[in-house]
């Protein structure tokens, strides 16, 4: 059971279906607030995340892994 649950390491490469890569993220966001409001703040959220892999065991050369676009909307509590 126990040699069932260790990576085996050849050559300081592993011999599993799994790649290690790193991963880099570049997150940009904007928020709009609505003006005149009395209490809280009302805001529109837009935002877009994309993640590179970054490595040697990339599959099929491809670096873009992600890209996520969100929209919401959000209410402010305290100043």
């Amino acid at each position: 059971m126990k040699d069932d649950l260790e990576e085996k390491i050849i050559e300081d490469h592993l011999q599993n279906e799994f790649n290690f890569n790193y991963r880099l993220r570049y997150l940009l966001q904007a928020r709009y607030y609505f003006k005149n409001q009395e209490k809280g703040k009302f805001y529109l959220m837009a935002s877009d995340e994309v993640l590179f892999n970054v490595g040697d065991e990339i599959k099929n050369n491809f670096r873009l892994d992600q890209n996520r676009i969100s929209l919401g909307v959000g209410y402010q509590l305290k100043k």
